[in-house]
């Protein structure tokens, strides 16, 4: 099936890492460890421009993630990273200012948290012998309605 007729308006232009940082104590990490897991998300529409027929935004998901083994020991092992990710959005200008205000939002988030969950799932794998860490999908349209409320 050819994908040109189904093609939407608001298309994502691509993404840069702008921050990352990782600490991480484990040698292993497998499904079967007793673990604590802490995933933070947090997202800001940076700008959103009109130039020619069309709009262009920026937004910057936050992404800091945590692990740590369960128990009393006091050499507990710890994972923690945080991601900084800028991604950049656009649309034809008959979408309207406000309906692209709102995908950016909604459509933007999903595509980065997309990026940080290849991002995260690849870099962890990579800083153990065994095992890695994948974020879970996540409902931004409840996401963005909680943020709504806490304005």
């Amino acid at each position: 099936m050819n994908t040109k007729e189904f093609q939407a308006s608001f298309q994502f232009i691509g993404s840069k890492i702008s921050k990352f940082k990782q600490n991480n104590d484990f040698l292993s990490m497998t499904i079967d460890m007793d673990l604590n897991r802490s995933i933070d998300v947090e997202y800001s529409t940076n700008s959103i421009e009109e130039r020619e027929n069309r709009f262009y935004g920026v937004l910057t998901l936050y992404v800091k993630v945590d692990v740590k083994e369960k128990g009393r020991d006091k050499n507990k092992k710890k994972y923690h990273g945080e991601l900084e990710i800028v991604g950049f959005f656009g649309a034809d200008k008959g979408l309207g200012k406000e309906d692209f205000s709102k995908m950016l939002e909604i459509n933007g988030c999903a595509s980065l948290i997309a990026v940080a969950r290849a991002f995260f799932t690849s870099i962890t794998a990579l800083s153990m012998l065994d095992g890695h860490i994948v974020l879970p999908l996540l409902n931004i349209v409840n996401m963005s309605k909680k943020k709504d409320e806490t304005k």
